[in-house]
């Protein structure tokens, strides 16, 4: 049986990096995950085989915030400030709690009629509906004549509660 490249040179054989302020792209392996509507496509790398044989398949981000930053504490993820799951650059890579990671979405949800995030139509009020979903609840931020108004309703709503939105406050 081959000897297997340590996983930090095969870390480096899979990634482009053109500058250190651009995203890095990770170029091999990648999966579906996310939780809920929010199905986004992040790197993979295998590792050791375990006891049964079967290898162990790690995310590639947090791989590189390991191997530049140190062991990730549990129960904290690591967020794409960039929000490009692909990108393992360290320095778009973040240390942030589930709640924190959630709420720095840029993504609309694939249900939106709207195209914004946290506008939907109510046929009720014959009215544009802002909104956004903080600790597992929703919370109504008003009724507005255009979509757009009601974009600009719930950025600001989420903006009062959110402290890693980092789209809403650019």
């Amino acid at each position: 049986m081959p000897i297997r490249k340590p996983l930090e040179e095969r870390f480096w054989e899979k990634v482009i990096k053109k500058s250190e302020e651009e995203c890095w792209y990770w170029t091999a392996a990648a999966v579906r995950g996310g939780s809920g509507q929010r199905k986004l496509t992040y790197g993979v790398i295998g590792a050791q085989r375990n006891a049964s044989g079967n290898v162990k398949i790690l995310l590639a981000h947090r791989i590189s915030w390991e191997m530049h930053n140190g062991p990730i504490p549990a129960g904290k993820y690591i967020d794409h400030i960039c929000h490009n799951t692909l990108c393992v650059n360290p320095n778009h890579l973040r240390l942030a709690t589930p709640k924190q990671n959630t709420e720095n979405q840029c993504v609309v949800d694939s249900r939106s009629t709207s195209g914004y995030r946290g506008v939907s139509w109510s046929k009720q009020r014959n009215k544009w509906r802002a909104y956004f979903n903080h600790y597992g609840k929703q919370y109504h931020a008003g009724f507005h004549e255009t979509a757009e108004l009601a974009a600009e309703a719930a950025r600001h709503a989420r903006n009062k509660v959110f402290t890693h939105n980092d789209a809403d406050r650019n």
